[in-house]
C-alpha cells in the first residue's frame, strides 16, 4: 500500500466517524455527554487533521484541531467531574 492511499484511508475514516457521531448523535443513539460521542470525534478529527495537515489544508486543519482540543477537554470533564 502506498503512502497516498493509506492517507487517503485515514482522511476517509475520519470523515465517517466524525458524520457516524453526529449522526449517532441526531438521532439520539448516543448523548452529547458520552464518551462514545467524544471518542468518535476526538479519533475521527484526528484523521481529518492529518490528511490536511500533508495536504496543506490548512482550514479543514484548525476546524479539526479545535475539535480535538475540545473533545480532549469534554473527556476529561465526564472522566473527573462525573
Amino acid at each position: 500500500m502506498t503512502r497516498k492511499k493509506l492517507y487517503e484511508i485515514v482522511g476517509w475514516t475520519g470523515t465517517m466517524l466524525v458524520i457516524a457521531s453526529y449522526m449517532f448523535l441526531s438521532l439520539g443513539y448516543i448523548s452529547g455527554s458520552s464518551y462514545t460521542y467524544h471518542l468518535l470525534v476526538l479519533f475521527g478529527s484526528i484523521g481529518v487533521a492529518i490528511v490536511s495537515f500533508i495536504k496543506q489544508a490548512y482550514q479543514p486543519l484548525a476546524i479539526n484541531a479545535f475539535f480535538i482540543v475540545i473533545a480532549i477537554v469534554a473527556l476529561a470533564r465526564i472522566t473527573y467531574f462525573h
